[in-house]
């Protein structure tokens, strides 16, 4: 007996102490137990959803380690303005609408019940993210009331859709991004890219795999047999597992079976396992030349996804600018239509023009008539267009007779010789109705409009596939901000106004009885074409002479941008003829102005003959034709001036170095090149599996006593119970000819990869060399077309000079009119939109060259980092255009004028008009402006043509002569 024992302790163990004991015994078998119970449902999917974006985004951090391809968002949580961002809980979100007949297999399907729970997830009324119209004024209650309607099959209402007015190429970015279902996938494969690598990495990490990648498991069966035993097996299995970089494999697995008898003695028992292995390949998959292989290209292909993306953003931001459907082709589209609402209202107040031109005396018709019946009374609906000249015997009819006119005047009379003077006039004056030249505008006129419409159809179109682009509803309420546009407004609105106001000043001067006109009519006339001429020096010397100021502040910029003397000294030629144009129609406005205050004079003096009001009644009539005349003459010079302000934006690199450029910092080129090296690197992945399989294999297990062995502990290990194997395994090569095939279409893939790399090479030369070629054809087209604009300008101010030149009396006027008008309009609206077109293009090249060399940097609002698009971001310009300071002509005459006082220049206007003259290679020894007239007799002022003195003919710069006669001719203004 052991003497340390009290008397009162026996060898027997409590009661207490077996409990204890058998706890313990128990523990690691009740701590499997409490793993599985807490590891039965596993992660939630919010848990797997964010730790795959921690480390998808750290991956994407991880590869940008240059600027070039450097990306600020790689986020896939679209913004929350966007139409597709989601605001519902990502794990478990609403149902979307779902189509009634494709539904019901949901509910019920093949005869058998369907899962009735579907809507415990919630019901949404659309797709679309329920919030994004709020950023367009739409509150959420109309949006959903919207939807709701929307999609009800019987109703007669559609969703809300977005309005926006003037949206800027800045807006267009803008929308784009947060909105392009395109910019999104394209993400989203830059994050799957990275997703998988995650994966590639995860393989090279411990993991919570045994033996043969077996999963940690854990069973319990229940056994009841037909003898009343009845037993609990339960069996667990937990290893880990590291895949190591030369190829090999180590693992350790846990295994333990425990067993409680329900009959009998009650027994339990248990056992365990924990075995190790190790395996080495030696040839067949051996080495990190192999085995890294898959981690390898995973890398390298999300670095080749970073960089195709940052590639894309560049491609995006020039399809969102100048692609086939871009915002500068919109914009070209539209000023297109500008052009053809300009073209057609030129022509329709040119057919105007010829058509009261056709009725004017002397050509107006008359047939002799020796006198008028007894008693005859012409009605007020004809009395203003039908006289009789006393003197002459002969009864006039001023403008084409309609039939409705022709029977109330034969109704009038019975008289035979009455009766047929009515009928030859009505057949006279409807046989200049529509003469020739006249028909032609108005066929051109019609195809014009025909034009228009289509002009207007392809235009919408374009505008909704720019909306699809955007990510935006087709029906969108969207119009295109127009200030790209001004550039192109060559001709000032303000002077535009001026011609019509001149117009309808026509209509009410021909009101007053030219054989008689009353003084006061005169005199109320001839004070408001002061009014309209104070309105053409405001609205129109002032316009002209502003962009003559800021030529002369670019002008050292343009002459710079040129690389051709002959072309500086055409651009010098040019502008001095249009600063002598210039001062010569403001000559030309005083000495007008002078001469009506010397009509005013004369009549407020009194006792003036019937015979010279008569005389005064043409002349006014003359002095109005020469106010049009000025103000089509200062159209003309501001489209000279407004053509040479239209700038391109600079690109100074030549071929060689665009070309070297791009070799160097294409980001698809630098993927084509490691493409090759991908394709020579898997060349040795087939070699290998050309191999023998031989490998190292060292395996062995510890293990506790078997079951029905006493055994209660799950963790005594014995020795006895262990063992240990090491060895070679070996596979011979013998059936080897899919690896074979394998290996042959490797070298294959290689060679076809050089070659691939050596032809995207020669396709980037050559996308650079045809950009660079094609942005200088479009610069040289550009500047060509400026002077496409001016000669059409020139031709189409002759040709309308030649509308009002009078017709000689019992001559009829030529009809190549009509045809040289329509070929001046046909010219300057060619020369127009060859402008917008030539501006467009070179633009779009610009892009796409720098685009193609790789040198587009795109910053986080998705903008190039280029000045130009730079500063339309930075600032939305306003384009209301200035008031115009002009006059209706129907207004009250103003209070006469101090007649005692010549109309001259202001001070300031004179002073701006001297200071360009004194600009060095601009208005180089412009001589002053001629003195005001003080008096001009009406002999003198005729519509003559100017004359402008050859170079050699006057002080300043020796430029070449305009054409062999050295004399430039512009018909309709006086001599210089």
């Amino acid at each position: 007996m052991n003497s340390n024992l009290m008397p009162h302790q026996s060898l027997v163990p409590s009661a207490e102490t077996s409990v204890s004991a058998a706890l313990r015994r128990r523990c690691p078998a009740l701590l499997f137990l409490f793993c599985a119970v807490t590891l039965l449902p596993g992660c939630s999917r919010s848990f797997w959803r964010q730790h795959a974006d921690r480390e998808t985004y750290r991956v994407l951090a991880e590869k940008m380690t240059n600027e070039e391809w450097w990306i600020p968002r790689t986020n896939l949580e679209p913004d929350p303005r966007s139409r597709f961002y989601d605001p519902y809980d990502p794990d478990e979100p609403p149902l979307p609408p779902d189509d009634p007949a494709a539904f019901e297999y949901m509910e019920w399907v093949h005869g058998m019940l369907g899962y009735q729970g579907w809507h415990d997830f919630g019901q949404t009324m659309t797709v679309e993210n329920p919030q994004w119209l709020e950023n367009f004024g739409v509150s959420p209650e109309e949006a959903a009331c919207g939807y709701e309607l929307g999609y009800s099959f019987e109703a007669q209402f559609s969703p809300p859709v977005p309005v926006i007015e003037n949206m800027t190429m800045g807006d267009a970015i803008e929308l784009t991004y947060i909105n392009s279902r395109d910019f999104q996938f394209q993400l989203e494969q830059l994050y799957l890219t990275a997703l998988e690598l995650t994966f590639q990495r995860f393989r090279y990490d411990v993991q919570f795999l045994g033996i043969g990648g077996n999963k940690p498991t854990s069973d319990v069966g229940y056994v009841a047999l037909g003898d009343g035993d009845t037993s609990l097996a339960w069996d667990n299995r937990i290893g880990v597992s590291k895949l190591l970089p030369s190829g090999g494999q180590w693992a350790i697995e846990l295994a333990n079976n425990t067993l409680w008898l329900f009959s009998g003695d009650n027994k339990s028992d248990t056992a365990s396992a924990l075995s190790f292995n190790l395996v080495q390949p030696l040839l067949l998959g051996g080495g990190r030349k192999v085995a890294l292989e898959s981690l390898t290209q995973s890398e390298r292909d999300a670095l080749y996804a970073m960089r195709d993306f940052a590639r894309f953003r560049k491609t995006f931001f020039v399809d969102i600018v100048s692609g086939a459907g871009g915002y500068l082709q919109l914009i070209g589209l539209r000023q297109g239509i500008f052009n053809q609402e300009t073209n057609i209202r030129q022509l329709e107040v040119q057919i105007r023009r010829l058509r009261a031109v056709s009725a004017e005396r002397p050509s107006n018709p008359g047939e002799p008539l020796e006198q008028l019946p007894d008693g005859i009374e012409f009605p007020d609906s004809v009395a203003d267009r039908i006289r009789y000249d006393e003197t002459t015997k002969n009864l006039f009819w001023l403008e084409t007779m309609s039939e409705e006119d022709r029977d109330i005047l034969l109704s009038l009379s019975d008289d035979p010789a009455y009766q047929l003077v009515i009928r030859d006039l009505f057949q006279r004056t409807n046989g200049e109705v529509t003469p020739l030249d006249v028909a032609q505008l108005e066929t051109e006129l019609a195809e014009a409009k025909s034009t228009l419409a289509r002009n207007l159809a392809t235009y919408q179109n374009r505008l909704d596939t720019y909306k699809i682009q955007m990510g935006i509803p087709t029906d969108s309420v969207v119009s295109i901000d127009e200030s790209l546009l001004t550039q192109f407004q060559l001709i000032d609105p303000r002077l535009t106004s001026l011609q019509d106001e001149l117009e309808d000043y026509l209509n009410q001067w021909g009101l007053i009885d030219e054989e008689d006109p009353p003084v006061e009519d005169l005199l109320l006339g001839i004070r408001q074409l002061l009014v309209v001429q104070e309105v053409i020096r405001a609205d129109g010397v002032e316009t002209v002479l502003a962009d003559f100021n800021r030529l002369e502040a670019v002008w050292d910029r343009r002459l710079e941008t040129m690389t051709e003397e002959i072309d500086r000294e055409r651009l010098t030629r040019d502008v001095a003829r249009d600063r002598r144009i210039f001062e010569s129609l403001v000559v030309d406005l005083n000495a007008t102005a002078n001469q009506l205050q010397q009509y005013l004079k004369k009549l407020d003096a009194g006792e003036v003959t019937q015979e010279y009001r008569s005389q005064l009644y043409e002349d006014v009539n003359e002095r109005r034709e020469k106010l049009l005349t000025i103000v089509q003459g200062l159209s003309v010079v501001q489209i000279d001036i407004r053509v040479e302000l239209i700038e391109l934006a600079p690109f100074d690199l030549s071929m060689e170095d665009a070309v070297r450029l791009g070799m160097q910092e294409r980001l698809d080129l630098k993927n084509e090149r490691a493409f090759v090296m991908d394709a020579r690197r898997r060349l040795e992945v087939a070699a290998n599996r050309l191999e023998a399989v031989l490998d190292v294999v060292v395996e062995g297990d510890v293990a506790t006593r078997s079951l029905f062995e006493g055994n209660d502990n799950p963790l005594d290990f014995r020795g006895r119970n262990s063992s240990f194997r090491a060895g070679l395994a070996f596979t011979a090569p013998v059936v080897q000819i899919q690896e074979r095939n394998f290996y042959r279409a490797s070298l294959i893939e290689y060679q076809r990869a050089r070659r691939a790399y050596m032809q995207f090479e020669d396709t980037v030369k050559f996308e650079i060399r045809s950009d660079w070629r094609d942005l200088a054809a479009n610069r040289t087209a550009f500047g060509l077309t400026r002077q496409a604009v001016r000669s059409a300008a020139i031709q189409y101010d002759q040709a309308v000079d030649a509308t009002t030149a009078p017709a000689q009396a019992g001559q009829s006027r030529s009809s190549d009119i009509g045809l040289n008008l329509l070929n001046s309009l046909n010219a300057i609206l060619r020369a127009q939109d060859s402008l917008i077109g030539s501006w467009v293009s070179y633009e779009t090249s610009r892009l796409q060259v720098n685009r193609d060399m790789g040198t587009m940097f795109i910053d986080e609002a998705g903008v190039w980092d280029d000045s130009v698009y730079q500063q339309r971001k930075a600032a939305r310009p306003s384009f209301i255009a200035p008031p115009s300071n002009s006059i209706p002509i129907d207004i009250q005459a103003p209070a006469p004028v101090d007649f005692d006082e010549s109309i001259e220049l202001g001070d300031e206007l004179s002073e701006q008009i001297e200071r360009l003259s004194k600009h060095p290679g601009l208005f180089d020894d412009m001589p002053p402006l001629s003195p005001p007239v003080e008096d001009v007799s009406m002999e003198t002022q005729q519509n003559a043509p100017l004359e402008i003195p050859a170079e050699g003919n006057e002080t300043g710069p020796k430029f070449p002569a305009d054409n062999p006669t050295g004399r430039t001719r512009i018909s309709g203004r006086p001599q210089e």
